[in-house]
């Protein structure tokens, strides 16, 4: 990147928060104005698709959305993480079938490891160490 490219970039970085701030004060002045649109339409739009929409636009800036519940179906406490992760492989298998899974040795302890790979390097019938 050359020098030109990264001042006109720090430039305008620089001028982001400004214009931004700018757009949302003159968006802000035009607030009152357009609840009343939205008010009215609510009320007097002939098709009533827009008036449910204004409604629910009304609803949304007075009283914040809507927090959708999401039911859990399986009681998650009584199962061990063995069932959870077995429950959860299924469940990928069955969305990509193609998609041949196969298990992970579990990894042993670190001093485990150590050793292994020592003994690999150097295998103890090599060595004079009893």
């Amino acid at each position: 990147m050359d020098a030109n490219s990264r001042k006109a970039r720090a430039e305008t970085q620089a001028g982001r928060p400004k214009a931004i701030a700018e757009l949302r004060e003159l968006a802000r002045a035009q607030a009152p104005d357009a609840i009343k649109e939205l008010a009215r339409l609510a009320i007097k739009a002939k098709s009533e698709t827009a008036r449910v929409a204004a409604i629910r636009e009304l609803l949304d800036r007075g009283y914040g959305k809507v927090q959708q519940m999401v039911e859990n179906e399986d009681d998650l406490s009584n199962k061990t993480a063995e069932e959870l992760r077995t429950e959860v492989l299924a469940d990928i298998a069955n969305m990509f079938p193609d998609l041949r899974l196969v298990p992970a040795k579990p990894r042993n302890s670190l001093a485990e490891s150590k050793v292994r790979r020592i003994s690999w390097i150097a295998p103890q019938d090599a060595c004079d160490v009893d």
